[in-house]
């Protein structure tokens, strides 16, 4: 949000609009690295075991066209992409973590519920 408070349509040297870049792709890096060692366990799991898969589902679409829209933004000229792409990022940006949130109270109620049935934690890994 720093990016659109500040003055000016451009970055430039020693700006706030270019400090709050280096600072948000440092952000997205850390991020990516901690999804992708989310993969090889949380996420093969929850799929397996047909657990999440709707909200984990949607909220990697949002870090998939995050992740796309923000090379877009990076790398893209000055072409009809640029615009429709900056809102969906920012759009995507601000419900992220909204859709994180969702994704973790639906699997702590989902886990609560299957405790609270006798199932256990790994009731549907038996199917």
């Amino acid at each position: 949000m720093v990016y659109f408070l500040a003055p000016s349509d451009w970055p430039t040297a020693g700006s706030t609009k270019l400090w709050s870049m280096r600072v948000h792709a440092a952000a997205v890096l850390a991020t990516l690295v901690m999804i992708g060692s989310l993969l090889p366990v949380h996420i093969r799991n929850g799929w397996l075991t047909r657990r999440n898969r709707t909200s984990g589902s949607v909220l990697m679409l949002a870090i998939t066209v995050l992740t796309l829209t923000g090379y877009l933004l990076g790398y893209a000229s000055e072409s009809l992409a640029r615009p429709w792409a900056g809102w969906l990022h920012l759009g995507l940006g601000i419900s992220a973590p909204l859709l994180l949130l969702g994704h973790v109270l639906l699997g702590h109620r989902a886990r609560r519920l299957n405790h609270h049935m006798g199932q256990g934690p790994d009731h549907h890994a038996n199917r």
